[in-house]
């Protein structure tokens, strides 16, 4: 696992946002904003690029697993 590397999904005006810093969390990066209704529930990331996120949607009731291989910028249904 890279060191340096972290991410974090924040709910900062009813959307969650991905952001990432590559110093240690001196300076974060939003990255991506994901679609509305989609709830971050779990997020892994195997090194600075490659991770996993599973969302959850209601309404109908969905939980999907994306994957990005790309440090969080494109996201697919994996």
């Amino acid at each position: 696992v890279d060191t340096g590397y972290y991410y974090s999904v924040v709910w900062p005006d009813y959307s969650y946002k991905l952001w990432k810093t590559v110093d240690g969390g001196i300076n974060w990066d939003q990255i991506y904003t994901f679609p509305v209704f989609k709830i971050p529930q779990n997020t892994f990331f195997l090194n600075g690029q490659d991770g996993w996120i599973v969302l959850k949607q209601y309404l109908p009731n969905l939980i999907q697993v994306l994957r990005t291989y790309d440090g969080g910028h494109n996201w697919s249904v994996h």
